[in-house]
């Protein structure tokens, strides 16, 4: 089914992605139920479409993590920061259902094409 959705809209320099499911290019999808391999494989696929759009991983300004249980989050913060650097991006982290079986992680964000990136923490 053709979905009439963009992957990536590029507008001047920010780079404006949505959901990345665990699905690979034959939408088949990947890691049923298995939290780690799911999770890999969409910061995998995340770091891959940024390359793809002049953009990189570390120019990530905001994104949006869905998990289908949000317990998950520790799990989830534990493989982030692999592949993630200081400073971290804004972030939202979302429990939701997936239409899709199996699924248990979704992204979806903005990012920059320029390369610097500073956040402030505020305590």
């Amino acid at each position: 089914m053709n979905v009439p959705i963009s992957q990536v809209t590029i507008y001047s320099d920010t780079v404006y992605f949505s959901g990345i499911p665990p699905v690979d290019k034959t939408n088949a999808l990947i890691g049923k139920n298995n939290f780690t391999v799911q999770t890999r494989f969409v910061l995998k696929r995340l770091a891959e479409i940024l390359r793809e759009s002049e953009s990189s991983i570390d120019s990530i300004i905001f994104l949006n993590v869905y998990l289908n249980d949000i317990k998950l989050i520790n799990e989830f913060n534990e493989i982030y920061i692999q592949f993630m650097s200081n400073p971290y991006p804004a972030r939202k982290v979302i429990e939701t259902k997936f239409s899709i079986e199996g699924v248990l992680i979704e992204l979806s964000g903005i990012a920059s094409q320029e390369k610097y990136k500073h956040a402030i923490n505020y305590k």
